[in-house]
C-alpha cells in the first residue's frame, strides 16, 4: 500500500468501529456548502463526522386507518447541528451583518428544498433540532434517505423540512 493511502484507510476503520459507519458509505458521504467562498466549500466524511455528535431519539404516532393512532415507532438519529455544520463550513467567518441576514437552503439529490433562516438555526431553541444526520438506528441511512439527511425536530410536522438525500446547502445573504 503506497505510503499516502494510510490516512483514509485508518480513518475509514475508525468510522467503522466507532460509529457503525462502513467505509463505503463514508466514501460517498459529503456535503457541498455554497454562497460562502467560492469555489463551494466541501465538507468531506472525515470533517462531519468530526463534529461534535447528537443522539436524539424521536418518537412518532403511526396512524391506522379512521385516523386512530395503533402505535408510536421511536427512532434513534445521530448527526450534527445545522449551525456546526455551517460553521464547520467557515459561516461564522462572515460579517456578523451578513450573518443575520442570511438563509440556508437545503438541497436534496432530487432537487427538493426547504429554507432555514440565520435566527432560528443560531437563536431560537429549535435550531438545537436541525441535524444533519448519518445514522438512524444504529444504521447508516437508507439509500432512500442518505447517505446524508437534514431534519427540523422542532417543528411541529417534521416532514415539510426533512430534507432526504441532501447534497448541498445554499447561504444566500442579504435577505431583505
Amino acid at each position: 500500500m503506497k505510503r499516502g493511502m494510510w490516512p483514509p484507510v485508518l480513518f475509514m476503520s475508525l468510522c467503522a468501529l466507532l460509529f457503525g459507519i462502513n467505509a463505503a458509505h463514508a466514501q460517498e458521504m459529503g456535503l457541498r456548502i455554497d454562497g460562502l467562498a467560492a469555489p463551494a466549500v466541501q465538507l468531506n466524511a472525515s470533517r462531519l463526522l468530526a463534529l461534535k455528535h447528537q443522539r436524539v431519539t424521536e418518537s412518532r404516532s403511526v396512524g391506522a386507518a379512521g385516523g386512530k393512532a395503533d402505535n408510536v415507532v421511536a427512532s434513534n438519529m445521530t448527526g450534527a447541528t445545522l449551525a456546526d455544520v455551517l460553521n464547520a463550513a467557515g459561516f461564522d467567518k462572515l460579517d456578523r451583518h451578513a450573518q443575520r441576514k442570511s438563509a440556508v437552503i437545503a438541497i436534496a439529490a432530487d432537487g427538493y428544498q426547504a429554507a432555514f433562516s440565520w435566527a432560528e438555526i443560531f437563536l431560537n431553541d429549535s435550531g438545537s433540532g436541525m441535524l444533519v444526520l448519518w445514522e438512524r438506528d444504529g444504521r447508516t441511512l437508507t439509500d432512500g434517505e442518505g447517505p446524508l439527511a437534514l431534519i427540523a425536530l422542532k417543528d411541529s410536522r417534521t416532514g415539510p423540512r426533512h430534507v432526504k438525500r441532501l447534497i448541498a446547502l445554499r447561504i444566500v445573504t442579504g435577505v431583505q
